[in-house]
């Protein structure tokens, strides 16, 4: 049978030699590499130490006991646990920054004033699922938490208005709005100028409370808040979710297999399963590996993380979702430069 390993929770730093350290993040490098359960000789034939393949199987073999390696077959060699994952994340992990021309050429793609910001958020999503050879993620604010930044009124036609709503960071909402009275020009200009002067900067949420406790006792105001509430309301919940990189999936040898592509291909389509996810990553500021087995439905599954925003606020998330086995000194660089130009693009534009 299968050499299972232990489940050991807690194995950190202090309990591993210097010498269990180098032989774990040779077999981890080796792992990523090669996606093949790692035996002795080639910890011996890769790594520094100098060891025999008899004393580094030891090591190999008090690492299984602590939980950071298994054995997946009776004859092969070792594979990291999540747990070992974790630590060659926290401790061992040697980062390659993308260079400054790479750096310089991401920016140009994104930053640019002439682009909707949802292109933005696309071409962001792109990118990375380019550079880090796997599905790549975005989600964008949710434009209830948005801070109000503009509106505007057009008539357009027998009692219609079309409502005009900038927000913080470059997001634009229009509407159509029935009013059951015709509007002046000059009128919708004036309800829009009385609006901005008392909601502008308030998020979408903060600014409907405001103008419902407004109206009433509205007076002359009346029409301009109403014409406000409405367009507010109006305002979708869905927030955008960009996925870019799917054929990324092909590539992997965990996805070698019919079934096991098919099954992250379904996952990949449940939009509420993705969301949570990355609902659970806004709640850090920093770039953030989650691991994942049979209970999330992700087996050898890891995402990197890295939140975006604006006013101090992590308002999206990009990510990339992979197996275990990714190379993270590559992708967990791409993810940070790529949250930090969106958060200087939505702060520039707000």
């Amino acid at each position: 049978m299968p050499e299972k390993a232990p489940a050991l929770n807690g194995c950190s730093m202090s309990q591993l030699s210097s010498r269990n350290l180098k032989v774990l993040e040779t077999i981890i490098d080796e792992y990523i590499a090669t996606a093949l359960p790692v035996s002795s000789k080639a910890v011996a034939r890769h790594s520094s130490l100098g060891l025999s393949p008899a004393s580094i199987r030891n090591c190999m073999a008090e690492l299984t006991e602590l939980g950071l390696l298994e054995q997946p077959h009776t004859s092969a060699g070792r594979i990291p646990t999540n747990q070992a994952f974790r630590i060659y994340i926290d401790s061992l992990l040697q980062l390659q920054p993308p260079n400054q021309q790479t750096i310089t050429s991401i920016f140009k793609l994104i930053d640019n004033e002439e682009l909707d910001i949802n292109e933005v958020f696309r071409r962001a999503a792109g990118i990375v699922a380019e550079h880090c050879h796997q599905v790549s993620m975005l989600l964008t604010p949710q434009r209830k938490s948005s801070r109000w930044s503009g509106i505007g009124f057009t008539p357009v036609g027998s009692c219609k208005v079309l409502a005009v709503l900038a927000l913080e960071g470059g997001l634009m909402e229009t509407r159509l709005i029935n009013t059951g009275t015709d509007f002046h020009a000059d009128e919708l200009i004036r309800f829009g100028n009385y609006l901005n002067a008392h909601f502008k900067g308030m998020t979408l949420f903060t600014a409907r409370q405001a103008i419902l406790k407004e109206l009433s006792n509205a007076g002359r105001h009346l029409q301009a808040l109403t014409l406000g509430v409405q367009t507010v309301d109006s305002v979708h919940e869905e927030r955008e979710l960009f996925v870019d990189g799917t054929s990324a999936i092909f590539e992997q040898v965990e996805f070698a297999n019919l079934k096991s592509a098919r099954e992250m291909f379904a996952f990949l389509a449940e939009r509420n399963r993705l969301l949570e996810l990355l609902d659970a990553a806004l709640t850090n500021s920093s770039v953030q590996v989650s691991f994942y087995d049979e209970s999330n439905g992700l087996p050898g599954c890891s995402m990197v993380s890295s939140t975006y925003g604006n006013s101090n606020t992590a308002c999206g998330v990009v990510s990339i979702l992979g197996p275990s086995r990714m190379n993270y000194s590559l992708v967990m660089p791409v993810i940070s430069c790529i949250s930090g130009a969106l958060t200087r693009i939505l702060q520039a534009r707000a």
